[in-house]
């Protein structure tokens, strides 16, 4: 049994047709619609929002619980691993200084920047450094590797971070250098 499309009949009716269809990019939900007048373009909110990552990571390092708190909204939370930390206690947790340890390197590498219906979600890739001093008073690096999942939003002129999601992460002990691109 022949199939319609290889008929001549069927040839025509395709060629008659495939004018009538609409544009194959209109048969796919587009996901980065056109910004609303107010709205920053992909390409901006990226550049914001990787201009306050390094902000972040400038203030991990240095422990600035002040800047930190500048770039969380009100109602941050993390989530990780199921567990649900509050803003209070995340920013608590991270500004403390360590005995014996120290954050020397936090960079953040953006993967993907996506409109959401009212925010924006942006997955990241974080980069640790801890130096610590061994028992043999010998100082080494321990190095940690996230992915995580971050909600953002502009807030007047700045954008803060409203949530963040652990997806993955591994650690390496002082000593063993990730085989990471950059380490």
């Amino acid at each position: 049994m022949k199939l319609l499309r290889y008929t001549p009949f069927g040839l025509v009716a395709i060629l008659f047709l495939l004018p009538l269809l609409p544009p194959a990019s209109a048969l796919v939900e587009d996901e980065q619609e056109a910004p609303k007048q107010s709205e920053p373009t992909l390409a901006a909110a990226r550049a914001a929002i990787g201009a306050t990552y390094v902000r972040w990571g400038r203030a991990r390092v240095e422990l600035d619980k002040e800047m930190m708190d500048s770039i969380l909204s009100s109602d941050f939370y993390v989530s990780l691993y199921g567990r649900k930390i509050s803003r209070e206690k995340f920013i608590s947790d991270i500004s403390q200084e360590r005995p014996g340890s120290r954050l020397t390197r936090f960079d953040t590498d953006i993967l993907t920047v996506r409109k959401t219906e009212k925010d924006w979600t942006v997955v990241i890739a974080e980069k640790l450094e801890i130096t610590a001093s061994g028992p043999d008073g010998e100082t080494r690096k321990a190095y940690s590797y996230w992915v995580t999942r971050d909600g953002w939003r502009k807030d007047g002129d700045k954008w803060v971070v409203t949530f963040s999601e652990a997806i993955g992460h591994e650690n390496w002990e002082p000593g063993t250098t990730p085989p990471i691109k950059g380490w």
